[in-house]
């Protein structure tokens, strides 16, 4: 799609102005994110230009794309009633754009869509990005492809409270999510499922769209073997570009957050790929931390066909672990450490969180961003599983041993560390999906950021998942999954 200004890539996304210096704008050096550079002169259309020119742009537009991605969803000529939306302020400008500049609904609605959910890599690599690519990769996309109608049914789905047109938004966006697992499905049937970015990429979002619109519990549910077999197919080839590396990254952490609540061991291609990494940055020493302990904890899964000596071994490979988790955590950046605040300290999101009706705690842990608090979840859900394994252990030893009263003091200790575990998952999991963030000078503010709301079913059924997890923390992850059902307006009955 052509654009109308030759703002970068990040502020024409946030429809936000760019004061256009190069070779970092103004608005990017300040959010600390990397900037995308001009439009290029054959992506640009000016805003003056007349109804002849019109036309002449629409022809060279098609001639440039060879397939342009429509929804079709109402004439050209109806008009469409977009009510006031709560997103951040840096992205509210993009309202006030003419009508004749966003005169395509579905235009409007991708729009929204990349706006809301894409989160943009950051200059100082603290965020690495999380669907940046998706614009990029949907424009290249055939209109039939499984990626365009997964990415048109999420954003149909994402659009379909806020706007007013004579098409039925949920239907047609439930539409696009099954001619998108259909195309999937068939590709399988048929032996002719290419194994390429766009794939792994649409099977994710289709992935994503179950998530957020039907508040699907286990990660990965129906899609697990799709991404082992694409991943495996590839293998290391996956991560040899930026492109490929990105998607692997999502996919990865998606399967092991599965793993981990289900005690499955790793794939030997996520064993092959990590190692190739730089594991000097935090999230890929944490993705390579996690896959040893899966290693561990796929062991532990059948306790009742051990000997008391393998026993005292699984253990002692346990605590080792666990020391790791520690030794990772005390050589993390200033920027990791989250800080503990306590809402009643601040009225006005207090206020908010009451007025929504989303459920919180007295105190909630703020990260200094999404991504680091999304990494940090990880993290503790991995401790969690293995004190989880741990305490089973120990109670399967203490029915082989004589030593009771020790062991029993030890389960206890375990037993205490894991309830400090969940809740500091559920202090995380409010501030997360509300995107609650500090300002420079200690304030709590709303970003609105929506990808945190997947980031937060994550954190949710790894407390749900767990054994040794209290009533009172599951409860409270009930609760946040109801609050988001009632949010979405495509949520299931």
């Amino acid at each position: 799609m052509m654009v109308t200004s030759r703002a970068c890539l990040p502020c024409r996304t946030a429809k936000t102005k760019c004061d256009l210096k190069r070779p970092t704008c103004g608005l990017c050096s300040r959010r600390e994110i990397v900037c995308g550079g001009y439009a290029s002169d054959s992506d640009f259309m000016f805003r003056d230009q007349n109804a002849t020119a019109k036309v002449n742009s629409e022809r060279a537009r098609r001639g440039i794309k060879h397939t342009t991605n429509r929804l079709c969803l109402y004439d050209t000529n109806s008009v469409d009633t977009l009510c006031v939306l709560n997103v951040d302020a840096l992205q509210t400008s993009w309202l006030a754009i003419p009508s004749p500049v966003l005169f395509k609904l579905e235009d409007r609605i991708l729009d929204k869509f990349y706006a809301e959910w894409v989160s943009r890599p950051c200059a100082k690599l603290k965020n690495p990005g999380y669907l940046d690519l998706l614009p990029e990769m949907k424009a290249k996309a055939a209109p039939a492809s499984a990626l365009n109608l997964a990415v048109e049914a999420f954003a149909l789905a994402n659009a379909g409270k806020f706007m007013i047109c004579n098409g039925n938004l949920k239907q047609m966006a439930f539409s696009r999510y099954g001619a998108a697992l259909a195309s999937i499905r068939n590709a399988i049937l048929h032996h002719t499922l290419v194994a390429d970015d766009a794939t792994l990429m649409a099977i994710m979002t289709i992935d994503m769209f179950e998530v957020v619109f039907m508040v699907r519990e286990e990660p990965l549910k129906l899609h697990n073997n799709a991404i082992e077999y694409l991943l495996a197919v590839r293998g290391a080839e996956q991560i040899e570009s930026d492109v490929g590396l990105a998607i692997y990254r999502m996919a990865n952490h998606r399967l092991q957050v599965r793993q981990l609540g289900l005690g499955l061991e790793p794939l030997p291609v996520q064993l092959a790929c990590v190692n190739m990494l730089d594991l000097s940055t935090p999230r890929y020493s944490l993705s390579k931390m996690q896959l040893e302990a899966q290693q561990t904890l796929s062991i532990s899964q059948d306790l009742g066909s051990f000997h008391l000596v393998e026993l005292s071994h699984l253990i002692y490979q346990i605590q080792m672990k666990l020391d790791e988790y520690e030794h990772w955590k005390a050589c993390l950046p200033a920027s990791w450490t989250p800080k503990r605040i306590r809402l009643a300290d601040h009225s006005e999101v207090l206020q908010a969180l009451i007025a929504s009706s989303l459920p919180f705690t007295d105190y909630i842990l703020i990260y200094e961003d999404s991504f680091i608090a999304h990494q940090m979840s990880f993290f503790y859900h991995g401790q969690l599983a293995l004190r989880s394994a741990l305490i089973d252990a120990l109670f399967a030893m203490r029915n082989m041993s004589l030593d009771q009263l020790d062991l029993d003091r030890e389960t206890e200790i375990h037993q205490k560390a894991t309830s400090n575990l969940a809740d500091i998952l559920v202090e995380s999991s409010t501030s997360l999906l509300a995107s609650i963030q500090l300002d420079d000078c200690g304030s709590l503010y709303l970003t609105q950021e929506r990808i945190t709301l997947c980031y937060t079913r994550a954190v949710c059924w790894a407390l749900q998942q767990n054994k040794r997890v209290s009533a009172r923390n599951k409860d409270f992850t009930y609760r946040l999954e109801n609050w988001i059902r009632q949010q979405i307006a495509l949520a299931c009955q």
